[in-house]
């Protein structure tokens, strides 16, 4: 806040923990409210969906922010 360190997350145990739970053969595993947050604080944090970043996820594709955060994500029947 104001340009002073507030805080810093790390996601590394709870991708690890998810891990565990992801499907052997598809390798995906159900969202939960918790994931989906560290999927969009990182990416916001990172610049996933911000073209004018190093990190920018997607090339020259101009994407739609709001949703970008589902890149990561599929729907199975």
């Amino acid at each position: 806040a104001d340009g002073n360190f507030v805080d810093k997350k790390s996601y590394n145990q709870l991708i690890a923990t998810y891990m565990q739970y992801c499907d052997e053969e598809l390798g995906i595993c159900p969202l939960t409210e918790e994931l989906a947050d560290a999927i969009k604080l990182h990416g916001n944090s990172h610049g996933w969906w911000n073209i004018n970043t190093i990190n920018y996820l997607f090339g020259a594709t101009a994407i739609f922010k709001d949703n970008a955060w589902l890149f990561a994500c599929c729907t199975v029947d």
